[in-house]
């Protein structure tokens, strides 16, 4: 019962016109853009974006070229994070700043320590915020998660080579 009066509520204020007009609507905060690095490999987003066929990926994406490069990792540790930047950095150099969310693989001592040692200006930017980190964010979506829809291999790493 408490369901049906819940639910003829909510569709009489959802089609009231009146009560459309006059609802309080919470402004958004504006968008703003990212400066255009002006060199490849200078601002190098990064994200764990989940379980995806039952593996873990972390994803960098160039700003300057939208270059994606995909590490497939058992875990998503700070541990992990850094072993396979290193291999990412020592083929594509050190870049000046990493964007990553708040997770933490990028949040830990040991991987603060590690960007400090390597001279990199990390910007963290909101969790459940995909916009913040769009480079990051639409790679996933679009070219990787599309991507591996497509492709029929059965190895999953057979599927993020052939994207390359």
């Amino acid at each position: 019962m408490k369901k049906l009066v819940r639910f003829k509520l909510e569709h009489k204020v959802k089609t009231c016109h009146e009560c459309q007009v006059n609802r309080h609507v919470p402004a958004e905060a504006p968008l703003h853009s990212w400066k255009w690095p002006e060199k490849l490999w200078s601002r190098v987003h990064i994200d764990y974006p989940g379980l995806l066929h039952g593996k873990m990926f972390l994803v960098c994406v160039d700003a300057h070229s939208k270059y994606m490069e995909v590490q497939v990792v058992n875990s998503a540790t700070s541990a992990t994070t850094i072993e396979k930047l290193r291999m990412i950095f020592a083929t594509y150099g050190i870049p000046d700043t990493i964007v990553s969310d708040n997770g933490t693989p990028f949040t830990s001592e040991e991987f603060e320590s590690f960007i400090k040692r390597n001279g990199i200006r990390h910007i963290r930017i909101s969790p459940y915020q995909p916009s913040s980190n769009g480079s990051a964010e639409r790679a996933v979506q679009q070219t990787f998660k599309e991507g591996l829809k497509n492709m029929r291999e059965r190895s999953i790493e057979t599927r993020i080579a052939r994207q390359k």
